[in-house]
């Protein structure tokens, strides 16, 4: 489904005023849907301000052991770039800041 900025008559208060995103379908807004998108969009960029301002180090690792992002305070501290830990897995990367 494609994305487009809320803009209709039809969209809530509450989804101008954040200018957030709706999921359209057919040309009709999906409320259901694009309330469930605007709280799952809102969760996320709580999410990303906590973990990129944590004063400690933060990581996330999948299931195979690969970092998949890191903290600003992780860059800091390690003097290592994103680009630099992500795709290696954890054991690499702390054997490299040693």
């Amino acid at each position: 489904m494609p994305r487009v900025d809320i803009l209709s008559k039809k969209s809530s208060r509450k989804q101008k005023a954040l200018g957030q995103r709706a999921v359209e379908k057919e040309g009709f807004v999906t409320e259901h849907q694009s309330d469930m998108e605007l709280r799952l969009l809102i969760d996320e960029e709580k999410y990303k301000a906590v973990f990129e301002s944590a004063g400690d180090i933060m990581m996330l690792i999948d299931k195979k052991g690969r970092i998949i992002d890191i903290n600003g305070k992780s860059v800091e501290i390690s003097g290592y770039s994103k680009q630099d830990v992500i795709g290696k897995t954890y054991q690499s990367a702390i054997q490299n800041t040693n």
